[in-house]
């Protein structure tokens, strides 16, 4: 009776999570061993087996050979990615990027896209006196001339 006390104090321990490793160890004990259990303990006993079940059961650990093997295939597609990502970037990269559009057409030629600037400019341009009569309100221009 003593005992199922005992028990029964470590149970509310347990379920507050306040018990040490050997408490544990002795309510895993208690359960695993016992016949006969008062009804208000007894639906703890599968709880317990449980528990020395999950622990007695070895864990498979995995063997060198695969994870010699999943590393090294991890590795070459790493590699394999990155190859790739640089080669694309780089490719994208030095492609030429500077391109004008003259009279709906798409060119790449630096020496015709100059030689169209000039002409385009020369027709907006202005001459000092054009420049002169905008800029400069009438009644400066007969002082200073």
């Amino acid at each position: 009776m003593k005992k199922v006390k005992n028990i029964k104090v470590l149970l509310d321990k347990y379920l507050e999570g306040e018990t040490s490793h050997t408490e544990e160890l002795e309510l895993r004990r208690f359960f695993a061993t016992a016949k006969h259990l008062p009804e208000e303990i007894a639906a703890y006993k599968p709880l317990f087996a449980y528990f020395d079940k999950e622990a007695m059961t070895e864990r498979q650990p995995h063997s060198s050979r695969k994870l010699y093997f999943r590393y090294t295939w991890s590795a070459i597609a790493a590699s394999i990615f990155l190859f790739l990502s640089i080669a694309g970037y780089t490719g994208y990269s030095h492609q030429n990027k500077d391109y004008v559009i003259i009279n709906g057409e798409k060119s790449t030629d630096v020496r015709l896209a100059k030689e169209q600037a000039r002409k385009a400019f020369a027709e907006v341009s202005f001459s000092k006196e054009d420049i002169a009569d905008d800029l400069i309100p009438q009644d400066m221009k007969e002082t200073v001339q």
